[in-house]
């Protein structure tokens, strides 16, 4: 059974035992959640509205300089914008190449964050190889270490899933700064927080930063 609400606005979506929206030729459901079709559909429209708030005077390469911001603030918006346009591009695309090679050019450390997730969220990750969107608005949530994001899957994530998983994201200096730090989890502290539609341009930074990495899988 499907324990995704669904959304009132789309009354097929309410149906607990209905399988990629009763339509599987067009959609695949491997999370359970949501179907491949409506995150893509989800993805394409942040893509455009981004790609719609890019003022046409810029250039890619004008903009992702190591003058067009500075680390210690973080991406410019419209900065994001070229990101996010590129990630929805898709990888094998020539402004994806053109984008991640500007990145590539400045010279970062990478910053390491955590995150535990669920297996439908793991398995999304191994599909797309980044963080996708999942099926509601909460923004992601990571961690500073290890330890924090494993006290949260504990005290949290057990309570409801046998299982949790550790994973490692690694971003640069200037994503990690344009981030939001003024979350705070009880019982752990401060955290990190991508909202959804953040997310194009966080896997974008960090694929150029080295991607992710499943650390160990904790069983109740």
């Amino acid at each position: 059974m499907d324990t995704w609400e669904g959304k009132g606005c789309t009354p097929i979506t309410l149906n607990k035992y209905l399988y990629a929206n009763a339509n599987p030729v067009m959609y695949t459901d491997p999370s359970g959640y949501m179907s491949l079709g409506e995150s893509s559909a989800a993805l394409q429209i942040m893509g455009v509205l981004a790609a719609s708030a890019i003022a046409v005077s810029y250039s890619p390469g004008q903009e992702l300089s190591n003058h067009g911001s500075s680390t210690d603030v973080g991406y410019t918006p419209i900065q994001i914008g070229w990101l996010t346009v590129a990630w929805m591009s898709g990888k094998g695309t020539q402004v994806y190449k053109n984008i991640k090679e500007k990145l590539e050019k400045k010279d970062q450390k990478p910053v390491k964050l955590a995150r535990v997730v669920e297996d439908a969220e793991l398995a999304q990750m191994y599909l797309c190889g980044c963080y996708s969107l999942g099926p509601n608005a909460f923004p992601k949530q990571f961690f500073h270490t290890d330890d924090e994001a494993v006290k949260f899957g504990s005290d949290f994530i057990f309570r409801f899933e046998p299982r949790f998983h550790l994973t490692n994201a690694f971003i640069s200096e200037e994503m990690y700064n344009t981030l939001d730090h003024n979350a705070y989890e009880p019982g752990i502290g401060p955290i990190v927080t991508v909202p959804n539609y953040m997310l194009p341009a966080f896997n974008l930074d960090m694929d150029k930063m080295g991607g992710w990495k499943f650390i160990q899988t904790f069983n109740r």
